[in-house]
């Protein structure tokens, strides 16, 4: 298991240093996230789900 999850940072690190480039598949990096999510900063505590607005909220 601990592979796994390895790998799925890794992947996830990638996509979002990507996307700092401007170079951003918003199907994959919404692939990383499940059908529905929390979401938490400074700002407060969301729930989210992965839907077409998710991917308008990364763009």
């Amino acid at each position: 298991m601990e592979a796994s999850v390895r790998t799925l940072f890794e992947r996830y690190e990638r996509f979002f240093n990507q996307s700092l480039g401007g170079d951003i598949d918003q199907g994959e990096v919404a692939a990383l996230y499940a059908s529905d999510f929390i979401a938490a900063s400074p700002a407060g505590v969301m729930s989210g789900k992965n839907d077409e607005r998710l991917k308008q909220a990364m763009a």
